[in-house]
């Protein structure tokens, strides 16, 4: 499957009912990434959008992806000092923007 024809939906918290939102609709590399109230059910922005792009198999169910956000085409990066933070960041194979999906 190619991130092209990847669907593209909002993630949303199943706590909060908020979903992941790039601050500001920024499309550059480190953008901040924060829950942020939906802004339309039916049609929100592109950058509450994202799409998930799988990596290649786990040893135990599908995964690990990429998730790229729609409006920039960056992907979803957390930082690996406290406090983790989520941003964007360009593709480069790094585990930090890889993500497994697990049973809830």
């Amino acid at each position: 499957m190619s991130a092209a024809s990847c669907a593209r939906v909002p993630i949303e918290n199943v706590h909060s009912g908020k979903v992941l939102e790039v601050a500001d609709a920024q499309e550059r590399a480190g953008a901040p990434v924060a829950p942020a109230h939906l802004r339309r059910r039916r049609r929100a922005p592109s950058h509450q959008h994202w799409r998930l792009i799988p990596t290649g198999p786990a040893a135990d169910g599908p995964g690990p992806y990429e998730i790229a956000n729609h409006h920039s085409s960056l992907l979803l990066h957390v930082g690996t000092n406290a406090p983790a933070a989520l941003a964007l960041q360009a593709a480069d194979g790094h585990r930090n923007r890889q993500w497994q999906l697990l049973p809830g």
